[in-house]
């Protein structure tokens, strides 16, 4: 199956699959939820999940227990779930950790966990086995109509995903409709006719103008990764990449890719937004948050004093969309405004958002007390700064003290809500 690192990745993900196959009513995560998951029952009682795919010691579980404490008026449960099941030894050190704490806690192997949630269990023994998996959630989250779409046969109530297993990778629709899904989120879908109206749905080979791009990245992220363990930085990544997409399509924005550390989003597309620049600043101010977390997840375990934060740039620009598939769709941009996204980020001050011009002024004059609120500084950039630019350019940058600020009083707090 690959590395011990790629195995962790898929595991990570096949824990969100089968919590969206066993239909779990999923909880938003926020920065001020210390684990992977959170769901609530028919009863609106709240179980949060951690997802370990490292070692298990005793000093992780007295980890484990004390950041637990902070949600333990909030969830009814916590599940520790991992890939293997636990050792009677490992077993008693874990529920020694919990002794005499408020929640009901459970420790699960995968064939555990999926017993857990009424399912029969898959074995997660390849990477197909993970990819067919992938498929069947992905089917799961697709709003009705696009489902009943896809011709399914009946379900099997014993196995209630194995007849999604059936369909999945045969189908050039549900190909189509998970990308989508994957960039623009489940929401976003109920827009979409069919599957068949996708290229068009993405304007793909044609222009779209005022697009807001955003591209982030994580400063000196690879120093961190050579000296951090690598169980934690798959597990930090892990939760990296389900938080800023969950983030950037909360925010009414287009997942275009990750880029390793960083990854850019698109808003005010497919379709047009007037508040496309305000949901990219917001989503930038999250971002910045969630960087807060990972990183100092990583850093306390570390003696090296690292030089480490978040880093935004934000555009406004046109882009023209292309399909970059030789089957299906995968949709590929390019435009002035993404070149520049990438030079803002880089000259970004640590912790802080870069915006263009462009941007700087459809917020000031769509909510000038959101501008006022940032305090941001005017920056003239010399064209030899700005590689691809023929002149030098106007931004403006938001602090690092103001970008945490607005963050911490604008981010949503679902689990405490």
């Amino acid at each position: 199956m690959g590395t011990a690192k790629t195995e962790g990745a898929l595991f990570e993900q096949a824990v969100a699959n089968l919590l969206a196959v066993s239909s779990r009513q999923l909880v938003p995560t926020s920065a001020d939820d210390p684990f992977d998951f959170a769901f609530e029952d028919v009863q609106g009682r709240r179980t949060a999940v951690e997802v370990r795919t490292g070692s298990t010691s005793p000093a992780y579980f007295g980890r484990l227990a004390a950041k637990s404490w902070r949600v333990s008026g909030k969830v009814h449960a916590l599940w520790l779930v991992t890939p293997d099941e636990p050792s009677q030894g490992r077993l008693f050190q874990f529920r020694k950790a919990f002794r005499d704490h408020p929640l009901a806690v459970e420790w699960l192997g995968s064939t555990g966990f999926q017993r857990r949630l009424g399912l029969e269990p898959l074995p997660l023994n390849s990477e197909e086995a993970f990819a067919a998996l992938g498929a069947a959630a992905a089917v799961r989250r697709l709003p009705v109509k696009h489902q009943h779409s896809l011709n399914l046969p009946p379900a099997d109530s014993s196995r209630p995903w194995a007849y999604m297993l059936q369909a999945a990778g045969s189908s050039q629709d549900l190909a189509v409709l998970m990308t989508l899904e994957s960039r623009l989120g489940r929401n976003a879908l109920d827009d979409l006719p069919d599957a068949g109206s996708a290229a068009e749905y993405l304007r793909l080979g044609a222009k779209t103008e005022g697009v807001v791009t955003l591209m982030s990245d994580l400063q000196n992220f690879s120093t961190v990764v050579r000296v951090a363990r690598p169980e934690d930085v798959t597990d930090a990544m892990a939760r990296y990449y389900r938080r800023s997409r969950d983030i950037v399509q909360r925010h009414g924005g287009f997942l275009h890719q990750f880029t390793g550390d960083g990854l850019v989003a698109l808003f005010g597309y497919p379709r047009a937004s007037p508040e496309a620049a305000q949901s990219a600043i917001r989503a930038a101010a999250e971002l910045r948050l969630l960087g807060d977390e990972i990183l100092s997840g990583l850093t306390e375990r570390m003696n090296e004093d690292i030089d480490t934060g978040t880093r935004v740039g934000i555009t406004t620009d046109d882009i023209w969309a292309l399909n970059s598939a030789e089957y299906g769709i995968e949709p590929a941009f390019i435009g002035n405004g993404l070149n520049l996204a990438a030079r803002l980020q880089t000259l970004c001050a640590v912790d802080g958002v870069l915006i263009d011009n462009r941007t700087y002024n459809s917020v000031r004059h769509a909510n000038p007390g959101l501008v006022r609120s940032l305090h941001p500084s005017r920056i003239d950039i010399p064209a030899d700064y700005v590689k691809g630019q023929l002149t030098p350019i106007v931004a403006w940058q938001i602090s690092p003290e103001a970008t945490a600020q607005f963050a911490k009083s604008s981010a949503p707090t679902e689990l405490g809500a």
